[in-house]
């Protein structure tokens, strides 16, 4: 019975608690390729006993006093190709503690071999690349999904406005505040609603979730653990708010702590945890709040199809370069449709929005919007940029708060029309900031204009305690369209939104420079600025091979 041992080539695991050591359940999973004749199996041993700081393994003997066998796989198929085969098992807690409580513990190592039980004497084996990988433990959200620490990643839900606010906290300095703005018909509370930042990635279905938040109200509220989860292509395929129990808020502001545990479809991807709060027996009323921290998900696997991560070659670094400048809007000049961006206003208000094929201020292809006189609308009305869960469509991603950004864009309005201004979302206010409109900007700023295109533009900073929200788009007033005897007619091209308060000149992807890059799809995804690419990618590779140790990989990520 020939035994191939990965020894000492062994995977660590993490220790936790104090003297005596306390270990908890952790899945490990390895993977090995190889190539053979006859039968044979991958097996995972971990060491039942040792020191704190000391493992015992022997795969040619499996001893229980000695190593453990976590599992095994057989190779179903026999062939001289290379196969490609993994298992999954968990580390053991404890294995015979000790009278002392600190001699056996819970397995500190962890290694995988080969055995052949029907292998001619004459046959040659070959055992490479091999890879363990820990599976999720712990919270899977960020700090900024779980406690608001950097932005935050959770938006307004239907009739609220959600903010990120120092007022209350429970865990750092922020916590997520959700607001009621007015009650939507059939509405029997509010939430908040996850952002594509919120979501955690689950990589199998059919596991267990367990997640956890908190509230805090100012008068006892029935509440509810809210799980919801996204297939790959971000469509919802769980909802778990009817299947939650009922739990009720402590008064006075005091935190209030929840969790569940679901299943996850096997087609979940992402998974996402919100409170949401009943308004109760009373009538519910403009400006009820109640306050969100520390979320929590955790996630089994229980997909058996599910194989660790493709393998990857030891010690290879990743070394991402920073651009000097980034274009945040996806599909910004419009090269190839109207992807990403949609009509904005109220329901009810009769529009055209298209894709122009023929039109466009340097090269063919603009948005073209129209709307005829008549209308009353009760807010803006022209394009935005589309928000959602699915990164795959939104115009482009939340922007950081407390941070000055400026937006613009070209504009072609006809004569008898009515101008139109770049429009931002200030959350706190709850509506929207105009920039200078289109006429003003002909009359006062004619490096601005270009044959009939002008450049609409608005320098803002998202307030610090507010959600990380997306920007607006190019609109006109209410008051501008219902003044208008032709209605609202213009053609939109060429869009930048950049951090700073400068406005330079636009640029996206598809400029022929090897300087710009789209960071994902083309014309589909940010656009990236790095001068001089090509030569500061050669001079940082000869640094690199000069200074990187011995036998180490690496690449350079231009994102």
């Amino acid at each position: 019975m020939p035994v191939l041992s990965t020894q000492p080539i062994q995977a660590t695991t993490s220790t936790t608690g104090s003297d005596p050591v306390v270990q908890y359940s952790l899945t490990i999973s390895g993977k090995a390729t190889s190539t053979s004749s006859g039968t044979a199996a991958i097996t995972t041993l971990m060491p039942a006993g040792g020191f704190a700081d000391l493992g015992i393994a022997n795969p040619a003997c499996p001893d229980p006093a000695m190593s453990w066998i976590a599992g095994s796989e057989a190779l179903t198929s026999i062939t001289s190709a290379w196969q490609r085969t993994s298992l999954t098992a968990t580390a053991p807690i404890d294995y015979n503690r000790g009278e002392a409580g600190t001699l056996w513990n819970g397995a500190a190592y962890a290694s995988a071999g080969l055995r052949w039980d029907s292998l001619p004497a004459s046959s040659t084996v070959a055992f490479d690349r091999i890879q363990f990988a820990q599976a999720p433990f712990g919270n899977l959200l960020d700090r900024s999904a779980a406690v608001h620490d950097d932005h935050m990643c959770y938006e307004s839900y239907n009739g609220t406005i959600a903010t990120r606010t120092q007022e209350r906290a429970m865990v750092g300095s922020y916590s997520a505040k959700s607001t009621t703005l007015y009650i939507p018909a059939g509405s029997t509370g509010w939430a908040l609603d996850p952002h594509t930042d919120a979501l955690a990635p689950l990589k199998a279905g059919n596991g267990r979730i367990t997640a956890r938040i908190s509230v805090s109200t100012d008068i006892s509220r029935k509440w509810r653990v809210w799980v919801r989860c996204y297939d790959a292509s971000y469509n919802l395929v769980y909802d778990g708010l009817s299947a939650a129990p009922d739990n009720t808020s402590q008064p006075n502001g005091i935190w209030s702590t929840a969790q569940v545990s679901v299943t996850a479809p096997s087609t979940a991807r992402y998974a996402c945890v919100t409170p949401f709060v009943y308004y109760g027996t009373g009538s519910p009323q403009i400006g009820w709040y109640f306050y969100a921290d520390a979320h929590y998900l955790a996630y089994e696997s229980a997909d058996p199809a599910y194989q660790v991560p493709d393998w990857v070659a030891p010690r290879r670094l990743n070394i991402k370069v920073k651009p000097k400048r980034v274009n945040l809007v996806n599909n910004p000049g419009f090269n190839s449709g109207a992807s990403r961006w949609g009509f904005f206003g109220p329901s009810g208000v009769t529009n055209t929005f298209t894709w122009d094929g023929a039109t466009g201020r340097t090269k063919a292809g603009a948005l073209k919007f129209q709307s005829p006189a008549g209308g009353t609308p009760g807010a803006q009305v022209g394009i935005a940029a589309l928000g959602g869960i699915n990164p795959g469509s939104k115009g482009g991603d939340l922007l950081h708060t407390g941070v000055p950004h400026t937006f613009s864009a070209w504009v072609n309005v006809p004569s008898g029309y009515p101008p139109v201004s770049v429009a931002v979302w200030n959350p706190l206010a709850a509506a929207y900031q105009f920039g200078p409109n289109s006429d003003w900007i002909k009359a006062n700023r004619p490096d601005l204009v270009d044959g009939n295109w002008v450049r609409v533009y608005n320098t803002w900073t998202p307030p610090a305690t507010s959600t990380r929200q997306v920007y607006g788009g190019v609109m006109a007033p209410k008051a501008a369209y219902q003044a208008s005897t032709n209605g609202v007619f213009f053609w939109m091209d060429d869009v930048l939104l950049e951090e700073g308060t400068e406005l330079l000149e636009f640029f996206d992807g598809s400029d022929p420079s090897a300087d710009y890059l789209w960071q994902g799809s083309n014309d589909a995804s940010k656009s990236l600025y790095f001068p001089g690419r090509a030569r500061h990618a050669q001079r940082l590779t000869e640094i690199l091979q000069d200074n990187v140790p011995w036998g180490t990989t690496f690449n350079l990520d231009f994102s």
